[in-house]
């Protein structure tokens, strides 16, 4: 402990960021989201395909990795670790007392996803949408919503892939790459926008709640076939398994994703 005092010695865990990559471009501002923290963790250990276990204790989280070399410990560093242990394939990364939390969020963007409901109603089955592109599932499989207020939220943190100018319907790609299509009501794009609102664009970064359409619902009821709203995943080759919760509470869809 002297010589460590005295002479600043390096041991495990206690590098210099200067020692790994001054001239890095992962200088940001970390996120006081734990969900991005954890992706953002994720990313700096080499993603979910160089994981082969992961664990946690109090106050650190335990891993096993494919390949070590290519860990930023750098950015971890940026991230919060207080200190980072290397033996073999094994690492410890001490993030403190959220270490718990930040491993549960990890496993669930290696492998699972969950969407909630994006506008407030009853959730139904995808059968039930009076239009056979959607109910047959030709586009993808999810859940419907008959809706009992007039505010679509994002259902998850995504990107905005695409928004139709009649303001519509929105497609949202997750960091998972799931994609993500909400369509309000069916036919309502002859309506061409009437009483349609919208809060975000194409390229925007949106979080889980955040608002991203308004629509006069008594008005869809009068002028389109049908207020009932699909949610599918339009690319559901990612997708080993899911289940809709038409309850009121928890997700509406949790999804097992395949390796």
């Amino acid at each position: 402990y002297f010589l460590i005092g005295r002479l600043n010695l390096k041991t495990p865990g206690r590098e210099d960021l200067a020692e790994t990559d001054e001239n890095s471009d992962s200088k940001q501002t970390v996120s006081k989201n734990l969900t991005d923290k954890a992706a953002e963790i994720l990313k700096a250990i080499g993603g979910g395909a160089n994981l082969i276990d992961l664990e946690a204790c109090i106050t650190r989280l335990r891993i096993s990795l494919k390949n070590t070399d290519i860990v930023n410990k750098a950015r971890l560093k940026e991230l919060g670790a207080a200190g980072i242990m290397h033996t073999g394939p094994n690492m410890q990364i001490i993030f403190g007392v959220e270490s718990d939390q930040i491993k549960e969020e990890m496993r669930h963007l290696i492998g699972n996803a969950t969407i909630i409901s994006p506008i407030e109603g009853q959730i139904i089955s995808l059968t039930e949408v009076p239009d056979e592109t959607f109910a047959t599932k030709i586009l993808g499989d999810g859940f419907a919503i008959n809706p009992t207020s007039g505010t679509v939220n994002s259902p998850v943190n995504a990107e905005v892939m695409h928004l139709f100018p009649t303001g519509h319907a929105i497609a949202l790609k997750t960091a998972q790459n799931l994609e993500i299509l909400i369509h309000v009501g069916i036919d309502t794009v002859k309506m061409k926008g009437d009483g349609f609102k919208t809060f975000v664009k194409t390229g925007d970064q949106v979080k889980i709640g955040q608002k991203l359409i308004e629509f006069d619902l008594d008005l869809v009821r009068q002028k389109a076939k049908s207020v009932i709203t699909p949610v599918i995943i339009t690319n559901m080759d990612l997708v080993a398994s899911m289940k809709v919760n038409t309850s009121l509470s928890g997700p509406a869809l949790d999804i097992k994703l395949k390796n």
